[in-house]
C-alpha cells in the first residue's frame, strides 16, 4: 500500500493510502507530489506539537508492546493539559518519521537505554533546534521531560 499526500480544501495536509477518495470527488483536495507532501505533512505535525507543548512539559510514555527479540517496542505518548490526556503519538510519528505500531503508539527500534526518553529528547531537539537563550540548559533536548506510566 502506497502512501499519498493531499492538501485538503481547508489547507491541512492529509496522509492517505486511498487516493481515489480524494481524486474522485468524494473528498475535496489537491494531490501533492510525494516528497513535497511528506515534507509539508512533517512540518504540519511539528507546528501542531509546538501549539500543544511548552518547554518544561512532561511527556508521558506508555509501553504497549515489546518484540520477542527485545529490539523494538511500541510506545504511546501523551501530555496532560487541563487535567486531560492529549495523545501525541501520531504527531510524534509524523514529526520524527517513526512508523505507527500495530499495537497502538509508534514503533521505536533499539534497546539498552530508556527509549521513551530518547524519543522525547529527539522531539525537543526537533521542535526547538536553536535552543533558548533564557534557559540555563542550552541543549534543547532537555526542554521536555519524559515519564513512564
Amino acid at each position: 500500500m502506497s502512501l499519498h499526500y493531499v492538501k485538503s480544501e481547508h489547507g491541512r495536509i492529509v496522509q492517505t493510502n486511498n487516493i481515489s477518495s480524494w481524486t474522485n470527488g468524494f473528498l475535496k483536495g489537491e494531490p501533492l507530489p510525494k516528497k513535497e507532501g511528506a515534507r509539508l505533512y512533517q512540518d504540519q505535525a511539528k507546528d501542531s506539537l509546538r501549539d500543544i507543548l511548552r518547554q518544561g512539559d512532561t511527556i508521558h510514555c506508555i509501553l504497549r508492546h515489546v518484540a520477542a527479540s527485545g529490539m523494538s517496542r511500541a510506545i504511546d505518548f501523551y501530555v496532560i493539559k487541563d487535567n486531560r490526556p492529549i495523545w501525541l503519538s501520531g504527531y510524534i510519528a509524523a514529526a520524527l518519521d517513526y512508523k505507527p505500531s500495530g499495537h497502538t503508539g509508534i514503533t521505536v527500534k533499539g534497546c539498552g537505554m530508556d527509549m521513551g526518553f530518547a524519543v522525547v529528547y529527539n522531539l525537543a531537539r526537533t521542535l526547538w533546534p536553536e535552543g533558548n537563550a533564557s534557559r540555563t540548559d542550552k541543549d534543547s533536548g532537555y526542554f521536555l521531560k519524559s515519564e513512564w506510566i
